[in-house]
């Protein structure tokens, strides 16, 4: 068995087991995110075993590719301990703009300028970042009342409290 294909089923046994755990809370305002967010992940979780188990079923064993210098040079490249500090920075990043400007502020900004940095173009890119703007409120603000972090300088001006 492929280790992709044990990920999912650890997954799709964890995720059952969350909203299994989350149906019985008592309040729907802190049962209905874990729900939606584990029951999304168990239909996409089963979703992609099933197509991995009809590809292994349909699937020849697959031959050796032999890699030219030039891409052993690439996949050294893509895995270099630089590669995995650039992305930790980027993470790094995000948690210091939800600390400056706030939650929704934050996760626009900074869903912007990451898809504009990786090849997205702007405009994709600045749609991207308001919808998930939206999508983080409503989600998280209206459905559930949950109050979010309003940022350092929104409340240094006087704009949060």
């Amino acid at each position: 068995m492929k280790g992709g294909v044990i990920i999912l089923v650890v997954l799709i046994l964890s995720m059952a087991v969350c909203l299994a755990v989350s149906a019985g809370y008592p309040f729907l305002q802190a049962k209905i995110m874990p729900m939606i967010v584990c029951g999304v992940i168990l239909v996409l979780s089963v979703v992609e075993l099933a197509r991995d188990i009809s590809r292994l079923n349909k699937a020849p064993a697959p031959k050796r590719m032999v890699l030219s210098d030039d891409d052993e040079e690439e996949v050294d490249r893509e895995t270099s301990a630089a590669a995995y500090l650039k992305e930790g920075a980027w993470m790094v990043g995000f948690f210091l703009i939800i600390y400056g400007v706030g939650f929704i502020a934050g996760i626009a900004a900074f869903t912007t300028v990451y898809a504009g940095v990786k090849n997205t173009k702007w405009p994709v890119a600045i749609g991207m970042g308001v919808t998930m703007a939206i999508v983080s409120y409503v989600l998280f603000a209206y459905l559930v009342n949950t109050e979010l972090y309003p940022g350092i300088i929104p409340r240094a001006l006087g704009l949060a409290e």
